[in-house]
């Protein structure tokens, strides 16, 4: 979590409101815009500013909220959304965009083009969604789990 603050970081271990939307989804934080609303608030009345100790308080209350989800659960949604007769353990640019656009709580612009830039083969068009899940549920801050055991 410290180096993704420390990428948004541009005044000295200080993040502004405006980042925290894209620091918890890097962090694997799904929050919903009202979570965030409320969040940003209490930065705003706060300064604006928030350090880093303040976001893993973020961070905290986030993961409070988040139903934990299994590794095995998110390899077999995306499988589901496979192409018949293309079981190859990606999915394409086109319905992954569309799905993080358009469901749930939808990514911004910026943080479609920073995923895609991350996890994207460019020649394919497509993204292994196996090395992503691997990725991101290595992440500290995840509560995805490896369970073998559930059905």
């Amino acid at each position: 979590m410290r180096s993704h603050f420390h990428r948004f970081d541009k005044q000295q271990g200080i993040c502004t409101t405006k980042d925290l939307p894209a620091l918890l989804r890097c962090c694997g934080f799904a929050p919903s815009k009202s979570m965030l609303s409320l969040y940003q608030e209490e930065i705003d009345d706060a300064g604006g500013l928030m350090s880093f100790g303040t976001f893993l308080g973020y961070c905290y209350r986030c993961r409070e909220f988040t139903s934990e989800v299994t590794l095995k659960d998110l390899l077999g949604f995306c499988r589901s959304l496979e192409r018949e007769g293309q079981e190859d353990g990606t999915l394409s640019v086109k319905a992954l965009r569309n799905l993080l656009l358009n469901v749930g709580e939808p990514f911004s612009a910026e943080e479609m083009e920073s995923f895609l830039r991350d996890f994207a083969d460019s020649e394919e068009q497509s993204v292994d969604y196996e090395h992503f899940l691997q990725t991101v549920s290595a992440a500290e801050a995840i509560p995805v789990t490896q369970d073998s055991d559930r059905e």
